[in-house]
Parts: structure tokens; sequence; C-alpha cells
């Protein structure tokens, strides 16, 4: 599986933001290896023909695009994740428990639910 990304960072960046596109994915098994060469070229292409034709559509001039893209081998058995730029949400003040973040990792839901609720 593989998990990629853009930035384009615009030339007038005062009127326009940096934009994020991203792709997640897989290729196939060959034997016992992965040729992964020809669909890293693909990807890599297909995201930076995608920023350029965002800034065509919102008229915004990008001066420059980075890409990057990670693979990893998932073995049978194993269950694999990709996710390029996590997380998306944000905790609004009221939800988090009165021992903060920290307390989150020891509270499963029904216990941060009690905890929220006695604020």
């Amino acid at each position: 599986m593989y998990c990629s990304f853009a930035l384009g960072i615009p030339t007038d960046r005062d009127k326009n933001a940096i934009l994020l596109m991203e792709d997640v994915g897989w290729t196939l098994l060959h034997g016992d290896t992965i040729d992964f060469n020809e669909q890293y070229g693909h990807v890599m292409d297909s995201l930076i023909r995608s920023v350029l034709q965002v800034g065509e559509n919102q008229s915004v001039k990008y001066e420059n695009v980075y890409v990057a893209l990670k693979e990893i081998v998932v073995q049978p058995g194993e269950v694999g994740c990709a996710l390029v730029a996590a997380p998306y949400i944000t905790l609004p003040s009221h939800a988090m428990p009165p021992g903060g973040a920290e307390q989150m990792l020891s509270l499963n839901l029904a216990e941060w639910q009690v905890a929220i609720q006695k604020r």
C-alpha cells in the first residue's frame, strides 16, 4: 500500500492558501516482489496534475509543487492503514476531560462521556 501527497505553494500567499492533495492506494504483488516504479511515477504525475488543475479552476498560480510518497508491504494476516495528514478534526474544549488529553488515553468511551458531563 502507499500514501502520497502534494503541496502546492501559491505565488501570492497573501491571497491564496497552500493546497494539500492526497492519495492512498495499493499495488499488486508480482510473484514475491513489488515493482512499484511504474505506479510510483503515475501517482506522482497525477498529484502534480491535480494541483495544477485546481490552480486553473481557482485562478491560482503555484510557484512550487512538492510531492512525496511512501509505500509499505502489508503481509498476509496484517492490516494496513495509510493516513496522509491526520487528524482532520479538533475536539472542542468542552469535550476534554478534567485531566486533559493525557487522561483520555486511559478512558474508554463511556468513561469519557461521564468525565465530560461532570464539567
